[in-house]
């Protein structure tokens, strides 16, 4: 009788055990999301691409690869859409890079760009990213600014860069959101390619930089 009991025991502790370890891990498998553009999504111009890096070391169940090249905010809302509700919590980590494009189109492939056009493009980013947090309000959201890119070309639009980047880290302080400063290890020519998408080792560093927040 003794022994029957004992047995009982170590069995209903051994699938009390078993439930547990499911449902925590469960409920503390990371989910990463990639929205926005080609700064998340390098297939085309690099390989490997972030897509690679990241599959290496985040289960592919986990992984969600929304970003595409050419993205602008307008046409980021479909991406959006495509994140289910059910991953508002604590264990989804959204990574957003948008307004690259809609720089390179508004202001540097104009003549005469103005400070306006700028600010345009900055009311429209925030209410892209205000609609993010409301739906998405207990996930973690990442935003990512935009790197300084080494080909001259560039240049002589660092000042909307500069004020751009102001913009991003000012706007996730105070709607508690983080930052990826891309500014801070994305500067070698090395890190570029096409003269502006992330090469295979820019596509390395911001990949371990997102595996990074995910440890954080």
């Amino acid at each position: 009788m003794y022994f029957i009991i004992l047995l009982l025991f170590i069995i209903i502790l051994f699938f009390s055990q078993k439930i547990l370890t499911l449902e925590y891990f469960e409920n503390n498998s990371k989910n990463v999301f990639l929205v926005g553009d080609s700064i998340l999504q390098n297939e085309l111009y690099a390989t490997p691409s972030i897509d690679d890096y990241l599959s290496e070391k985040i289960n592919n169940q986990n992984l969600f690869f929304f970003a595409e090249d050419n993205t602008t905010i307008s046409s980021c809302s479909s991406q959006l859409s495509r994140i289910n509700i059910d991953y508002n919590n604590k264990n989804s980590f959204i990574f957003v890079s948008v307004g690259g494009n809609d720089i390179l189109n508004k202001i540097v492939y104009v003549d005469n760009p103005t400070n306006e056009l700028l600010i345009d493009i900055i009311k429209e980013y925030e209410s892209f990213i205000r609609s993010i947090l409301s739906k998405l309000n207990k996930s973690n959201i990442i935003l990512l600014n935009i790197y300084y890119p080494t080909n001259s070309y560039f240049h002589k639009y660092y000042n909307y860069i500069d004020k751009w980047n102001k913009f991003i880290k000012e706007f996730a302080e105070k709607n508690n959101c983080k930052l990826l400063d891309l500014t801070e290890f994305m500067n070698s020519p090395d890190d570029f390619s096409f003269r502006i998408e992330p090469s295979d080792i820019g596509g390395k560093k911001i990949s371990n930089h997102i595996i990074s927040y995910l440890n954080t």
